[in-house]
């Protein structure tokens, strides 16, 4: 009978281990690299991929700023063809900052690294010339390699798609260095890789054609990205789940009514000896 009383114990833990796994297994979203970036802009949107494994910290901040709609409102305000488009401080924006707003926007600490290279498409923190550690917003999209920055500057993403965008930021005139039409960045939001993918399979990423009022075909010039199945594996674990634990509350029953049976066995004999499950005894308990 010993055996069973820690059947239900040993069940529910390896029940739980199970809907822990699978909840991991069907929720990517969970995983940081599984977050895209969409950057709309007044000439095309951009897909964006956080460079988690090198900038962290910063790659966790721009994600809390894209949720707190900070970046939206503000713009390019300096473009240098072959090197980079910079845009501004959130607090140079279309609408002032709400309280939430500034009080989320901290000076963020150099996070350089070999493996993120300032490269076509990068996307650099700006920062002070005389400080290392004190980007807060503005931040450039290399136009071309600018291997002279690295080591100096954090490269906390790059553009997955829609690098044409870039071209349609160059292709505005500029005076000095500043575009003479303003280059809005209308939204930042957070979004799921698929829903990136789907975007993109769509047309809603990359340059905008002006003479049809679409984004370019090539999405930015990247192939598309195959789309990922629907995910069922949360909802197969669920009901595992579930029956893992309807099986539970019978092993358990059926426990309690063999401890009862052997009770009742066992004060009907007069002795501390448990007989047989098919003695007339037990018969006689559960007739009783």
């Amino acid at each position: 009978m010993h055996r069973f009383r820690r059947t239900p114990r040993v069940l529910g833990r390896l029940v739980a281990l199970v809907l822990v796994a699978g909840f991991a297994f069907a929720h990517p979203a969970m995983a940081d690299d599984s977050q895209r970036l969409l950057i709309k802009t007044s000439v095309g949107d951009l897909v964006v991929a956080l460079n988690w494994d090198q900038a962290p910290n910063t790659a966790a901040q721009f994600e809390k700023l894209a949720t707190l709609k900070v970046f939206d409102g503000t713009h390019i305000v300096r473009i240098e063809p072959g090197f980079v488009a910079q845009t501004s401080e959130a607090t140079d924006r279309l609408l002032p900052l709400l309280p939430e707003q500034s009080a989320a926007i901290v000076p963020l600490a150099l996070e350089s690294s070999p493996q993120s290279p300032h490269v076509r498409g990068a996307l650099s923190l700006a920062r002070p010339d005389d400080d290392r550690d004190g980007g807060l917003t503005s931040f450039s999209f290399l136009l071309g390699d600018a291997p002279h920055l690295d080591g100096g500057y954090t490269v906390f993403g790059n553009v997955e798609s829609g690098l044409d965008v870039l071209d349609a930021f160059v292709a505005v005139p500029l005076t000095g260095t500043a575009p003479t039409e303003r280059l809005e960045i209308l939204s930042v939001e957070v979004i799921s890789a698929d829903d990136a993918v789907a975007k993109q399979e769509s047309g809603l990423i990359g340059r905008i054609d002006t003479s049809t009022n679409a984004t370019s075909s090539d999405g930015g010039g990247k192939a598309p990205t195959p789309a990922r199945g629907t995910d069922y594996s949360f909802a197969v674990m669920c009901v595992l789940g579930a029956l893992g634990l309807v099986g539970i509350a019978g092993l358990w029953r059926r426990d309690r009514d063999r401890d009862a049976d052997q009770l009742l066995t066992a004060e009907g004999s007069g002795r501390g000896e448990l007989p047989d499950e098919n003695s007339a005894a037990v018969t006689s308990a559960r007739e009783g």
